[in-house]
């Protein structure tokens, strides 16, 4: 539901892997309950104290605006949104709406208060559902076969494949593009969107429609074929096609001078502001819209509608029907996208049929979700991101499902296959979004799987179908089949599948089987960050270049190699000089113009602990803290620290009597440490 989108701000360039972290929001987020009391919270509307609340039937839904706005003020005054300085909630039943309400601050050192109307906010993917209507609008005109591959519609611009068969328009509007990457970095100055699907075009390397995994780069490119078919750029229809008719008059897809006026401030957790930022390209299908709660209203009504608001029509009833009908799922009880939505916060739908939409750009999360059956529909945006231990958008969503829409089903009936059963489902599972996000699944004596997950720790899970498991929380997890009945994808409810790894083991000479780096060098095998070719050597003990260290790691992060020019004068032409590059597209290396990188020079052990700590920092995490002794540098110190206090490295390091540990941080570093402290992160980065 993410999107990971470019942006320049004005103080500065960021990674994309900063954004990348919200990925794994959706999984790492603990439960979630419904508010008990009003709690400590900042002033929230006109709301001052959180009333009792009576509980509607679990048929009726939200109906009575007086009783959902109770219920929403004891939900924005409870002590779970304490640290969100302002929220936008919306909902709307039967064509009607039955609340817009603003919460908190839209300049919390002004005191200005959310005003659903004109408070303008970032709303990120949830434009995504605006981009398929919009190419839906044209396939209606007969302008667009939704079963056509689309380079006819691309003005000649050639997508490469490694793959034969179509990608069609549905494969793009239900993220099946079966691409290699979906996202691209955030330091660009591309602004011509032309331009830009040509430097950044990715390769089709699995069968469109077969797999699911979040593609901002297909929405990128409905919206060119909007363009190129309408023949006017894509906000500009959009605006008059889907929004005017809306009458979503504080709405556009890129800003202007009115909704920068009306844009609410955006913040960190800590509190900090973030500096305003544009868009680059500014027209941005994939997640570019500006809207306010109002505005958004109107959309979710037209949608439960079947196409119509205020008796203006955008699309046809049979189209909207079959934009909010699923048609991505893993398992039959494991629902991933439609046209443009998807599926998200599934364990919290309590057994109805849901669809929706969230999104995030640095300082704004949203979540838009629908209930067609029940012509029911609500929005919630934060002008802050949703945390990693702290998802506010589950907290408000199953709140709001456990309270109108309870989960009345029985208990599922917990299997008891045997561990031999259990066996083709163990393996590595590269998530196909997020490369560096391999998760490992083991079959249990006890008749369960263990989910060893590198952000969120072990899992049990207990089979309760053939495909289909639940763990300890109650989350399903799914698992998908090959043709020939091997398993081929572990679906978690993430914002992609994650692909299972062949077997892997080590050819290399050097490596034996009593190796003490062998399970660091066979992970990195297994990651694709080592070629290990038949009889070759490792060289385990050989220090290690700069270059080839970064080499290894933008490798095992399985990240889009670079296709800019390099940044350092010294790596033109070098072997690695992409591998660079990508480090430097993806913020991990600062490059400026009169700067060398030197990369035949052996890095050191604290300048390869910068380079960690530098991507973790990307990802989020806090400074740690460890005792530690010998020589480091002071602007290496908080690195150190970090390897040191997470035990990201091999036996090469051993703790003092004392506790201290001397990370030898001066030394060169040798390959088979590299292999060690790149396994090591991978296996645990946010600790």
């Amino acid at each position: 539901m993410k999107t990971r989108q470019r942006y320049t701000r004005q103080s500065g360039k960021r990674g994309l892997l900063c954004t990348l972290a919200l990925t794994m929001a959706l999984s790492l987020c603990g439960p979630v309950y419904a508010a008990e009391g009003p709690g400590a919270a900042k002033p929230a509307s006109s709301s001052t104290a959180a009333p009792t609340v009576q509980t509607p039937s679990a048929t009726a839904g939200p109906t009575d605006s007086k009783e959902v706005e109770a219920f929403a003020d004891k939900l924005f005054t409870s002590p779970q949104l304490k640290n969100v300085p302002g929220a936008v909630f919306v909902v709307v039943k039967d064509g009607k709406v039955i609340l817009s309400k603003g919460y908190g601050y839209s300049d919390v050192a002004a005191k200005k208060p959310m005003d659903p109307e004109n408070t303008v906010m970032r709303v990120a993917s949830v434009t995504k559902p605006f981009t398929s209507a919009a190419l839906l609008q044209l396939a209606e005109q007969g302008k667009i076969d939704l079963k056509k591959d689309v380079e006819a519609y691309m003005g000649g611009i050639k997508i490469p494949r490694k793959i034969d068969g179509p990608l069609t328009a549905e494969h793009l509007m239900t993220y099946t593009s079966g691409f290699d990457f979906s996202d691209t970095p955030s330091n660009t100055n591309i602004n011509n969107t032309s331009d830009f699907l040509r430097q950044f075009m990715p390769t089709v390397v699995r069968k469109p429609g077969e797999t699911y995994m979040y593609d901002n780069f297909g929405f990128m490119l409905q919206g060119y074929i909007v363009e190129q078919v309408a023949g006017m750029p894509f906000n500009q229809y959009a605006k008059q096609h889907v929004l005017d008719p809306l009458a979503m008059n504080h709405s556009s897809f890129v800003m202007t001078p009115e909704t920068k006026a009306s844009l609410a401030v955006s913040y960190e957790p800590t509190g900090k502001i973030l500096p305003y930022y544009e868009l680059m390209p500014a027209d941005s299908p994939d997640g570019s819209l500006l809207s306010t709660g109002g505005d958004m209203a109107k959309f979710m009504i037209a949608m439960i509608n079947e196409g119509t608001y205020n008796d203006k029509r955008i699309l046809k009833p049979e189209t909207v029907r079959n934009m909010l009908e699923v048609k991505v799922s893993s398992h039959s009880k494991l629902p991933n996208a439609s046209y443009g939505f998807e599926t998200s916060y599934r364990e919290a739908f309590n057994g109805q049929n849901v669809i929706g939409k969230g999104g995030d750009l640095p300082g704004f999360s949203s979540w838009m979700w629908l209930l067609p059956e029940h012509k029911t529909g609500a929005f919630v945006i934060f002008n802050r991101n949703d945390g990693m231990t702290g998802n506010f958008r589950t907290y408000i969503f199953k709140s709001f499902m456990d309270h109108y829409y309870p989960d009345n089903r029985p208990e599922p009936v917990i299997l008891k296959p045997t561990q031999k059963e259990l066996k083709p489902f163990e393996g590595s599972y590269r998530d196909l979004r997020t490369g560096f996000y391999v998760l490992r699944v083991e079959a249990q004596a006890n008749g369960t799987l263990e989910l060893v997950d590198p952000f969120s720790g072990r899992q049990r899970l207990r089979q309760v179908d053939p495909l289909l498991f639940i763990n300890d929380q109650g989350k399903q997890i799914g698992f998908k089949r090959n043709a020939d009945g091997s398993i081929a994808y572990l679906d978690k409810g993430d914002v992609a599948w994650s692909e299972k790894l062949p077997a892997t083991e080590i050819a290399f000479k050097d490596i034996g089987s009593e190796h003490p780096y062998r399970s660091y060098v066979r992970d990195l095998v297994m990651r694709g960050g080592i070629a290990a070719e038949a009889g070759a050597r490792f060289w385990p003990r050989k220090t290690i270049t700069r270059a080839e260290f970064v080499s290894m790691i933008m490798a095992s992060m399985h990240l889009k190699r670079s296709a800019n020019p390099p940044a350092f004068s010294d790596t033109i032409g070098h072997a690695a000089a992409q591998d660079i590059q990508t480090a430097v597209d993806w913020g991990v290396l600062t490059a400026a113009a009169d700067k060398r990188f030197e990369p035949d020079r052996p890095i050191t052990r604290q300048e390869a602990a910068a380079l960690i700590w530098r991507i973790a920092s990307l990802l989020g995490v806090p400074k740690q803290d460890a005792k530690v002794s010998g020589d480091t540098g002071s602007w290496a110190l908080p690195a150190v620290k970090y390897i040191v206090a997470g035990k990201k490295h091999g036996p090469e390091v051993t703790p003092k009597p004392d506790g201290s540990v001397d990370y030898n941080s001066t030394h060169a570093m040798l390959r088979q440490e590299a292999a060690a402290l790149i396994s090591t992160f991978l296996a645990r980065p946010m600790q």
